[in-house]
């Protein structure tokens, strides 16, 4: 809000976004009923989407661009039927926005796009569709070479803001030069970056971030004085002007030099805002790149609109059409998302633009695409986040799931025993492990996550008395916060009853002591007796798993991949009630009953 008032060159969106995923995490971790989701990666990245998409509908009013936008930008493979998560949110969002302007002014203000301009279906023709594809190759090669200087200053700000605090030689001679400079004056000399890689890559701040932020925004407001009234608006008051049909005012002219043509302060304000942009959104402040890059593709736009107007003086062309269509392809090039020809259509009202915006940010992104990587994608690159990379090399689609498959898989069948689970679960530490029909024919079911079969285990020892033998044998690598969830559930029950806790109480004490430790033994016991008959089978008993205790979403479809983000709630592990028996140590067997959810 501090950037914003002050004018700094900062847009809204991701404040929208953070404030927005922040309130889902909350909502996860707090309320019980959402704890299901929070427990599953699929579902709860499906929150994050329908989060992103509420941050971006709130901040344009524009439901249908922000649930495409939110998709582009948070998944690489989306699952159809989760549209409807997205789309309302986002709604809502909208809806929540529209009433708040509604009880702070009035309904036409409500009810008036984001940005109004007053573009009709006359303002262009359809011979224009080359010039408008040629614009969008233009912003294309202007988009990438801004991603590329943004990641040049944001490496130059890394420089010069920190050294390295881990080599103590380095450090030495850092603090002899600081001791000579304050006698000499003299620059300081830095760490280079891979300097400080050898260092450690841990490193000491040379600049306050608030001082930065001060020091930048007194550069901005110093600029602003000196070229014009133009750089002064904020950026909603720029587009409005650079969109609409009207000449711009007296507000686009140079401090001193107001005989200088319009196209000359569009070059001064788009090489200036360049500038501001790339250094203020790589500052420790909370900001967006959507309204920032969208002004400059509409100075860039109506800069080409004046060069054809010179070029072909016989034809009328609108300033204000290319430079929306422009605003949508430049901010495409940068995001390398075409859901921003959507948004712009949203918040402008202007829908007889829709082919020609859409043409521009084809191209746009295609050159875009061709050339480099995306605004977001080289942040994350340059701050070493995890993120899946763009398989872009051709050889890849040639390949089949076989080529990269595993043939060794560690498989469960949908009949298997207590023993069987539990040492595939020591043997091998999956997230998922696949479940098949039968071990003879292998046909696939699903997945189970590791996370549901420990915790299942952990429930069903505890319900069934058997905790002093098969809790031994149990993985102890479970979160000991559900540990204490399952301790806090389970003792007060015993306590009802009156049973005898010591069992209880001694394994999750041990489990707290040892849960980072492996049992290598294992012990056998069967509560009502173990003999061996002629045969040398086992006497069993059968128990059958409770789905209930199972977490919700846990399962994967058969053929889904494991890029699809989404689990399936409606997959079923068949077949019969009955309790299924099979030899183990533990003499207990596990069947898995119809409709169950793992």
């Amino acid at each position: 809000t501090l950037a914003a008032g002050g004018n700094m060159v900062v847009g809204r969106e991701g404040p929208f976004v953070h404030t927005s995923f922040g309130l889902a995490q909350m909502m996860l971790t707090n309320i019980p009923y959402f704890a299901h989701l929070n427990a599953n990666g699929t579902l709860k990245r499906q929150v994050f989407a329908a989060a992103c998409a509420v941050g971006v509908s709130s901040t344009f009013t524009s439901p249908i661009g922000g649930v495409l936008f939110s998709i582009e930008v948070t998944s690489t493979y989306f699952l159809a039927s989760s549209y409807w998560k997205g789309f309302l949110c986002a709604i809502c969002g909208a809806v929540v926005v529209r009433l708040i302007i509604l009880a702070r002014f009035d309904a036409e203000t409500a009810e008036s796009p984001f940005f109004d301009t007053d573009l009709s279906g006359d303002d262009f023709h359809y011979a224009e569709l080359p010039l408008f594809a040629l614009l969008g190759v233009f912003a294309g090669l202007a988009g990438t070479a801004y991603v590329q200087f943004d990641a040049l200053v944001r490496r130059v700000l890394k420089r010069m803001q920190s050294a390295s605090a881990k080599d103590p030689k380095k450090q030495e001679n850092l603090v002899r030069g600081k001791a000579i400079g304050a006698v000499e004056p003299g620059p300081v000399p830095m760490l280079s970056d891979p300097e400080t890689a050898r260092c450690g890559g841990c490193v000491v701040p040379k600049f306050h971030p608030v001082v930065l932020v001060t020091i930048v925004g007194a550069t901005t407001a110093i600029i602003y004085f000196l070229t014009g009234d133009f750089n002064q608006q904020n950026l909603f008051s720029i587009v409005d002007d650079l969109v609409s049909t009207e000449p711009l005012g007296d507000d686009w002219k140079l401090y001193g030099a107001e005989d200088v043509t319009i196209g000359y302060v569009l070059l001064v304000f788009l090489i200036s805002r360049t500038i501001l942009q790339t250094v203020t959104t790589n500052l420790k402040i909370p900001c967006g790149n959507f309204i920032p890059c969208f002004t400059m593709g509409c100075a860039f736009g109506r800069i080409f609109a004046i060069a054809l107007d010179s070029v072909f003086p016989q034809y009328d062309f609108s300033p204000a059409g290319y430079a929306l269509v422009c605003g949508a392809a430049f901010t495409a090039s940068v995001t390398h998302t075409i859901s921003t020809a959507v948004i712009a259509l949203e918040f402008t009202g202007a829908l007889e633009y829709q082919i020609p915006i859409f043409v521009c940010v084809m191209a746009s992104y295609a050159v875009s695409l061709y050339l480099g990587t995306s605004l977001y994608d080289m942040k994350m690159r340059d701050k070493n986040m995890q993120h899946l990379p763009a398989l872009t090399a051709d050889q890849t689609f040639q390949l089949n799931a076989r080529d990269v498959m595993k043939t060794d898989l560690v498989v469960l069948s949908r009949k298997t025993s207590l023993a069987r689970v539990i040492q595939r679960l020591k043997d091998v530490h999956f997230s998922a492990y696949p479940v098949v029909d039968h071990q003879a024919n292998m046909v696939f079911l699903g997945c189970v996550s590791r996370r549901a079969l420990i915790r299942f285990l952990y429930l069903h020892a505890l319900k069934n008395d058997i905790e002093k033998e098969l809790v031994k044998d149990l993985p102890k690598d479970y979160t000991p916060k559900v540990v204490e969830e399952l301790e806090m559930s389970f003792g007060k029950q015993r306590a009802d009853r009156g049973r005898d806790s010591n069992i209880f109480q001694s394994f999750f004490g041990g489990f707290k002591r040892q849960r980072h430790h492996h049992h290598h033994h294992r012990h056998r016991h069967h509560r009502g007796g173990r003999h061996r008959n002629g045969a040398g089978e086992h006497h069993q008993t059968h128990q059958t798993l409770n789905p209930s205790s199972l977490s919700r979403g846990s399962v994967r479809a058969a053929g889904e991949t494991p890029h699809s983000r989404f689990t399936s709630a409606q997959t079923s592990l068949t077949k019969p009630r009955s309790t299924l028996v099979s030899t183990c140590a533990l003499d207990e067997a596990v069947s898995i009953p119809s409709g169950s959810r793992w």
